[in-house]
């Protein structure tokens, strides 16, 4: 008699008539061991992956716009790690001179009010000129033009102030701007531009600082008021991007921008025509340094 053939070891079958010899005493021994006779066989339905609800345009559009976002904070993290403009302004005036074929030195960020002011000043700061004060005072200010950089720099102690007037002594009615950046290490300074000139105890003051805020201030006869108080604004950059600022006198009044958009204007102002500059501070508790990249002047020439 030939022995029986039985399943390997470890194995069974799961097809078979259920009525053969065979099938039985495998259900017999299931059964013994408190399983059921038979084992469960696949399901007749097919399963198969759950559909996304996107057509298929609609998954294209998803993956294009990740696409996008991942290329643009590629692009952000280069420009911050070289040094590029990453502001709206400059960015556009870089597009411009590309699709101009123009140097981009060429193309004018903040445009002159009217054709009534003529620039009288460009300033890159490649060289020292002396249309800037460049001293320090220990343990309190530094001012410096950096050549190798091509910026000024202020380097201020928590709680101070400093501020240079530009070297013009006929300066009347102007229209002046120039790219400020506060570094993001010390994000608590602030800088901007020095209106209506007197003297040390009679100017004013337009400032934004590195939280993207701005604030106007009035030294008159040594007294200190606040024309605007600090101020957060959606067209302002915080610490560590470059802010386009412009102040313009027209002689009736005095207009502050930031980006291309009037901030704040005073009519009226309290102290007569005079000079103009660059104007930086530190926070109470840290140290500051900022760096106006350029400087342009223009002064308003009158209709013959």
């Amino acid at each position: 008699m030939q022995p029986e053939e039985m399943p390997a070891a470890g194995t069974e079958s799961t097809v078979g008539d259920p009525q053969s010899p065979s099938t039985n005493r495998q259900a017999q021994k299931r059964v013994a061991i408190g399983l059921s006779p038979r084992r469960p066989t696949a399901r007749e339905v097919v399963q198969r992956p759950p559909r996304t609800g996107l057509a298929g345009w609609q998954q294209w559009l998803v993956a294009g716009l990740v696409g996008a976002l991942m290329v643009a904070t590629l692009l952000l993290v280069i420009a911050k790690a070289t040094g590029a403009p990453t502001a709206w302004p400059q960015v556009r005036a870089q597009l411009a001179a590309w699709l101009l074929g123009q140097p981009a030195s060429s193309v004018i960020v903040l445009t002159a009010p009217s054709p009534d002011y003529a620039l009288r000043i460009e300033e890159t700061f490649a060289t020292k000129t002396g249309l800037v004060a460049c001293n320090q005072q220990a343990g309190q200010w530094a001012t410096d033009i950096v050549p190798g950089q091509g910026v000024y720099r202020f380097q201020l102690w928590p709680g101070r102030l400093a501020w240079s007037t530009l070297a013009l002594t006929d300066l009347t009615t102007y229209w002046v701007e120039g790219s400020f950046m506060i570094v993001d290490v010390m994000p608590e300074g602030y800088t901007g531009l020095l209106g209506r000139y007197q003297d040390a105890e009679n100017f004013y003051i337009f400032v934004v600082d590195g939280a993207a805020r701005y604030q106007v201030l009035l030294w008159q006869a040594g007294a200190l008021t606040t024309v605007q108080p600090w101020t957060p604004s959606p067209v302002i950059n915080p610490a560590g991007y470059e802010n386009l600022l412009a102040l313009e006198d027209d002689g009736q009044a005095l207009n502050f921008y930031a980006n291309e958009q009037l901030l704040l204007t005073i009519d009226a102002p309290a102290l007569p025509l005079g000079a103009t500059g660059l104007v930086g501070g530190a926070g109470a508790r840290t140290m500051a340094e900022i760096t106006v990249d350029w400087l342009r002047l223009y002064e308003h020439v009158p209709n013959p």
